[in-house]
């Protein structure tokens, strides 16, 4: 008897692969593909996509997070290497806000005011007259 069985390029590579798309309609709108060698992860993984937050709700999380890292680090303890990975990550930041239309902008003010109000209550209590000088400033740019 003659083995006739087809083979393709790279088949010993794959003999060990296992493909096992699936589709999960339980958020119809937004559906969720799975192919994966390790599928007994696949509804642990759903449930918490389904309730903690999308892998890009996630992600954003995570890059916030590291921008106000990043943003506590005093320039001079940054150079070399380290400032090319911080501008790298900054240009993700970037192009995230540029697709999202500035929609993450909001989590990254309120952080900001959140640490605004208690440095200047500091500074009133340090500096009466920069306060004042800055109050008026940023008065003047709300009001408009």
């Amino acid at each position: 008897m003659t083995d006739t069985s087809a083979s393709f390029p790279f088949e010993e590579a794959f003999r060990n692969f296992t493909i096992d798309p699936r589709t999960n309609w339980s958020r119809f709108f937004n559906p969720q593909f799975f192919v994966a060698v390790n599928e007994q992860d696949a509804a642990l993984e759903n449930k918490v996509i389904g309730q903690v937050g999308s892998y890009g709700k996630q992600l954003s999380i995570l890059i916030d997070v590291i921008a106000v890292l990043i943003g506590r680090l005093p320039d001079e303890s940054v150079d070399g290497r380290d400032r090319e990975v911080i501008n790298r990550f900054n240009d993700l930041v970037n192009g995230v806000q540029q697709i999202t239309g500035g929609q993450r902008r909001v989590p990254a003010i309120r952080r900001a005011v959140e640490t605004l109000v208690p440095d200047l209550r500091a500074l009133k209590a340090a500096d009466p007259q920069m306060y004042d000088e800055i109050v008026r400033a940023l008065r003047k740019e709300i009001d408009g």
